[in-house]
């Protein structure tokens, strides 16, 4: 699910109508949760567990672009920009966006392979030798024993690990370069995918913004590629 996907199913259509629904919040200060956003309607007025819903939504949006102008955040984008060669390995129920994910990198930068781990050794990232190579390891909800020791695989030949997960490891200081934090999910959706979903996309768009002319060129060959082939349409075509 896109940010604007998820951001429309909520009732906004326009990434405005946000601002405006949030804009009276006030900052956090000294660590306090802010208040939640107004929500319209009666559902809002009954305080009932879509406006509830909606509002932590809305607050794990918040966190991560705030995450955004972050030192670790910078530094993970330039691990994906300056990798000649990118995996990404996840686990459980996060395989799906993290795929996604992956196909996204892979139309914007090339030389992006997700690693489904179906072999049972991740060879082909594991013998590979050291060349400016980088892994990105998604693990949340339930969390898989596997990651620990594939990232640890990966730093002993000499790649770089960037670790995303919504639990903290008391192992990434070791065996990962970046870790970057996702949000916890509200309790009754304990496994919600909105919060992952969003910061990968965040994050996309800032290898997007920091990639510029190459992406751009990238983008352009894609879409030359698909009007060769003729399987997709573009606009009112």
């Amino acid at each position: 699910m896109t940010v604007g996907r998820f951001l429309r199913s909520l009732g906004f259509q326009r990434p405005e109508a946000v601002r405006e629904s949030v804009r009276d919040i006030p900052p956090h200060q000294n660590g306090a949760k802010s208040a939640p956003p107004v929500v319209a309607g009666q559902e809002a007025a009954s305080g009932g567990p879509l406006a509830d819903t909606m509002a932590r939504h809305i607050e794990t949006l918040q966190t991560i672009h705030r995450m955004s102008g972050e030192y670790r955040w910078r530094e993970a984008v330039g691990l994906i920009c300056d990798a000649e060669m990118v995996f990404v390995a996840a686990f459980h129920d996060c395989c799906g966006i993290a795929r996604g994910f992956s196909d996204q990198l892979l139309s914007a930068r090339g030389a992006v392979h997700y690693l489904d781990g179906q072999d049972g050794t991740y060879q082909q990232l594991l013998t590979r030798e050291a060349d400016n190579l980088l892994l990105i390891v998604i693990d949340c909800h339930r969390l898989s024993t596997k990651s620990r020791t594939l990232a640890r695989a990966a730093k002993a030949m000499g790649h770089r690990v960037l670790f995303i997960s919504d639990q903290d490891r008391g192992w990434t200081q070791e065996n990962a370069d970046v870790s970057l934090p996702v949000p916890p999910a509200p309790p009754a959706l304990a496994n919600s995918p909105v919060a992952l979903a969003a910061l990968l996309d965040f994050l996309m768009i800032s290898v997007l913004d920091a990639d510029g002319e190459r992406a751009r060129n990238r983008a352009q060959q894609i879409v030359n590629l698909q009007d060769l082939f003729g399987e997709f349409t573009h606009g009112g075509r």
